[in-house]
């Protein structure tokens, strides 16, 4: 009888930083960055510190990853042993990854593919894949590992603010957001990603600043006395990301935090001086 050995993949969305995939040989395919002339494979072409400069130039659109560097990523995991294999992607609801990626599982000759909607996105992402690894390395069956991973997405919660909601409505990625009429009223909201994997609003204020604070309550009221984990996502704005994590050590019991940039396929669909965070009870 042949043992089970099962792979990890999850596209770039997830956020992963190198040593993240190199620590549990987790394979990413790369997001598409495309411009009117030229196009990048997100986190292998192009990193978040480049984005934001190429964006005052002209505003590039998002794609979902090559076919071949998912049957790459795939056959890699097959190379390795694997007889089975999971692969998570971004929301369906923001993205038609987890669309391709069912496709090609199902005409995949390989090892059997369990594709696994997300509905988040970045650091969300992000810890869904890494419960996942962690299961596997524990001996956990495909079962066992999904069912851990649903369990901890409906355990976390999402919260950002954006500096202004141009770039998710140019990517038609608002969502239910769009109701907020933000920009007119200089509204700024705090957005989530919904039970639907969507945007949508938790509340909001005027200015930033005010918003950035306001989702610093509204995480505390979920998680009042929980010990949980915090991830902090931002867009070139790490100081203001550090400042916000420092805000919610003082009404939280935070056991474990990260601080990362948004990768740059996200960044397009933000803008500039995003702040997120990724919070669920531990």
């Amino acid at each position: 009888m042949t043992e089970q050995k099962i792979g990890i993949l999850c596209d770039s969305g997830a956020n992963l930083s190198a040593e993240m995939r190199a620590e549990h040989q987790i394979e990413v395919v790369p997001l598409q960055i495309n411009f009117s002339d030229r196009s990048y494979a997100d986190g292998v072409d192009l990193g978040p510190d480049e984005i934001y400069s190429l964006m005052e130039k002209e505003l590039p659109k998002s794609s979902l990853p090559k076919t071949g560097d998912i049957y790459a990523a795939l056959d890699a995991l097959k190379a390795r042993g694997c007889t089975e294999i999971l692969f998570i992607t971004i929301s369906s609801g923001l993205s038609g990854c987890f669309q391709l990626a069912s496709m090609l599982a199902a005409e995949y000759s390989g090892p059997p593919v369990t594709v696994f909607d997300s509905k988040t996105l970045s650091c969300g992402e992000q810890i869904l894949v890494l419960e996942a690894a962690k299961a596997v390395e524990e001996g956990c069956s495909m079962q066992e590992t999904v069912d851990r991973v649903a369990s901890l997405r409906k355990k976390t919660s999402a919260f950002m603010v954006l500096k202004t909601l141009e770039y998710l409505a140019k990517g038609g990625r608002i969502g239910k957001v769009a109701g907020t009429v933000g920009s007119l009223l200089h509204l700024c909201p705090v957005i989530t990603v919904n039970e639907d994997g969507v945007y949508d609003t938790v509340n909001k204020t005027i200015g930033f600043g005010r918003a950035v604070d306001l989702m610093v309550q509204e995480a505390a009221k979920k998680f009042h006395g929980k010990n949980i984990a915090v991830s902090i996502v931002h867009a070139k704005n790490e100081l203001g990301a550090r400042a916000a994590l420092q805000k919610l050590r003082m009404l939280c019991c935070i056991q474990q935090t990260t601080i990362l940039p948004v990768s740059a396929v996200l960044g397009i669909h933000t803008g500039a001086g995003l702040i997120g965070m990724v919070i669920h009870e531990v």
